[in-house]
């Protein structure tokens, strides 16, 4: 049968909300029932390839079939449409006559995904094949999601593709008992487990341990380009940016730039990551931070003050124009890797403040037909295997404790005791609702104003930071933390 032909008879429409296997199985219905038995039926590798969807996709598609005998297997001849049936109105229960083996349909279960950057893509499919590889009896597909979606979008998403796994985020804005089920026991202890890093870090509420596996934390850091600061003659730059020493290192750079080169990216980057909420108690550590900031005064080469689109202060920094960029590595992922020498570092933290850690978890969706076989998945990625492929492969900090500390020392030169001290330092986010979070989001988003006219000299720091809380207050109540 020609490509064309497969096409023809079986093709289906990738755009359409009707899933790409369900869209298959009619087809297939369709030509078993009006073709002559013994018709041969292209093999899944040939479907796949011709319709440009999965082999595994095909399989379920041709499992019923197979276990309904309307289609049969053979070893030298492939699979061909079953000769019909005297009579459909003998019902015979297959498994009490002895089903052949190779007709037991394959478990498989749809593992909704949307980390779909290279690195992140080249990360999971090997993850998905090695799990696939090793269990015999159970088979992951993976469902890319490319665009956000919250609410009932995202659950109606989720039922229509049938999901059993997925990634947890907060940008799904719904609650985890309506999304997923509770996790087995086991799961659910790792946050009390000596081998995980979480008995180190400030947890406000474990309760969502019942429901999501955290694997892997994603901190936000700060990149360097190493050949510009060896070319200002930088020294000890890592240890530095450990000990909260940016500004320090961007006073010393400045002069030797030049006009064509920025220190640093977003001035609202650097305070939202000092990890303070600016509540009355807090006035001094922000005003500390801001006064430490006014001390560069060379506000035109120091930090980006503006924001064209998202990642215009990734770009600069990939092009080779920026000593210094804070963000986190999918950010520097999405446009390339640059053609210098990048180095990254965790900052340090002020006394009274603590270092931001987001989980990247995984759940087993409500709707899950196996949850036996989903829970063998998520302790894959608890395996030392994948544990170490986070550090190597995605260049994140896995949650493994030994694996965590191999990544600090891998990624930022990091020894095992300033390992310990980031892990004391780490609050980590586990929902959208923490006051930490908003705090880092209301920085991020609502002082680009009050930064740009304190580093103009239009505002004093002590007057920046005035403004700073009453528009923390403001946010506060509308936001209801």
């Amino acid at each position: 049968m020609t490509e064309n032909r497969i096409t023809e008879l079986f093709g289906i429409n990738p755009a359409s909300s009707v899933p790409l296997r369900t869209q298959l199985e009619r087809k297939l219905e369709y030509f078993i029932n009006s073709s002559a038995p013994g018709t041969v039926i292209p093999s899944e590798r040939v479907m796949a390839k011709c319709l440009g969807i999965s082999r595994v996709t095909v399989r379920n598609a041709i499992t019923p079939f197979l276990a309904a005998g309307s289609i049969v297997r053979h070893n030298r001849s492939g699979t061909a449409v079953a000769p019909k049936k005297v009579s459909d109105d003998i019902n015979v229960n297959e498994l009490a006559i002895g089903l052949p083996w190779h007709l037991q349909p394959v478990t498989t279960l749809k593992f909704l995904c949307y980390e779909t950057l290279n690195t992140q893509r080249e990360f999971w499919e090997s993850v998905v094949d090695d799990f696939n590889a090793e269990n015999s009896n159970c088979e992951i597909e993976t469902v890319w999601l490319d665009k956000v979606m919250k609410g009932h979008a995202m659950l109606n998403f989720i039922a229509e593709n049938e999901i059993d796994i997925m990634l947890n985020s907060t940008m799904y804005e719904l609650p985890l008992e309506s999304l997923a089920m509770e996790l087995p026991a086991d799961l659910q202890e790792t946050a009390e487990n000596a081998d995980y890093v979480f008995k180190d870090m400030i947890i406000s509420d474990k309760s969502q341990f019942r429901y999501v596996f955290p694997f892997q934390i994603v901190y936000s850091r700060i990149f360097y380009n190493n050949d510009l600061a060896e070319k200002c003659g930088l020294k000890n730059v890592n240890e530095r940016l450990f000990n909260n020493d940016k500004i320090g290192l961007m006073l010393e750079a400045l002069p030797q730039l030049g006009k064509n080169k920025m220190a640093s990216s977003h001035i609202w980057c650097h305070l939202a990551y000092q990890g303070i909420v600016p509540d009355e108690e807090n006035m001094e550590l922000l005003t500390g931070v801001l006064d430490r900031m006014c001390e560069v005064r060379d506000f035109e080469n120091a930090f980006m003050l503006k924001q064209a689109y998202s990642l215009d202060d990734a770009a600069k920094f990939v092009n080779g124009e920026m000593l210094f960029f804070d963000g986190a590595s999918p950010q520097l992922q999405a446009l390339g890797t640059p053609v210098f020498e990048l180095k990254q570092q965790i900052a340090g933290q002020l006394d009274g403040t603590f270092k931001f850690g987001t989980p990247v978890g995984i759940c087993i969706a409500g709707q899950c037909r196996n949850s036996e076989f989903a829970a063998e998945f998520i302790r894959f990625l608890a395996s030392n295997k994948v544990q170490k492929e986070i550090a190597d492969t995605k260049n994140e900090f896995p949650v493994k404790k030994e694996f965590f500390k191999y990544a600090a020392a891998k990624q930022c030169e990091l020894s095992c005791e300033y390992t310990e001290k980031l892990l004391k330092k780490t609050f980590l986010f586990q929902n959208s609702s923490s006051a930490q979070e908003k705090a880092m989001y209301f920085c991020i988003f609502k002082t680009r104003d009050l930064l740009e006219k304190m580093m103009k000299n239009k505002i004093s720091s002590a007057e920046c930071a005035a403004g700073i809380l009453r528009s923390w207050k403001n946010f506060r109540g509308r936001k209801k933390i």
